[in-house]
């Protein structure tokens, strides 16, 4: 998994693989050591319609709808992913954009026909 972090918002790039074993109920890590201790983020798919972050700044839990990812699936693959927000302390809003390498799942799934309207 790939973590990239910017003011107020959170993105999580996960391959083909990484994202079938959060589907199938594992967490999926992100662990960088750092003097004394390391930085942990985890990846959890949980049911409920709703993004959610638990935890503290050095070990942090992104929830991920699983409705939302199951639905993003079937869309796979494609360049767009899938965001949600959530409040994070009183008006403090953390963004989470979330979505699976497009090259990868390419290479994984085949390329996607366009549809000719």
């Amino acid at each position: 998994m790939k973590v990239q972090l910017a003011d107020g918002k959170i993105r999580l790039r996960l391959d083909e693989a990484e994202f079938a074993r959060l589907l199938d109920g594992a967490s999926v890590c992100c662990r960088t050591p750092l003097p004394g201790a390391a930085w942990v983020i985890r990846a959890d798919a949980v049911d409920g319609e709703c993004f959610a972050v638990e935890g503290m700044p050095e070990s942090l839990a992104v929830l991920l709808p699983r409705a939302v990812l199951l639905d993003y699936r079937e869309r796979l693959p494609c360049r767009d992913g899938v965001a949600g927000e959530v409040e994070v302390a009183a008006g403090q809003r953390l963004n989470i954009d979330f979505e699976v390498d497009v090259r990868d799942s390419v290479r994984v799934r085949g390329a996607r026909r366009r549809s000719v309207e």
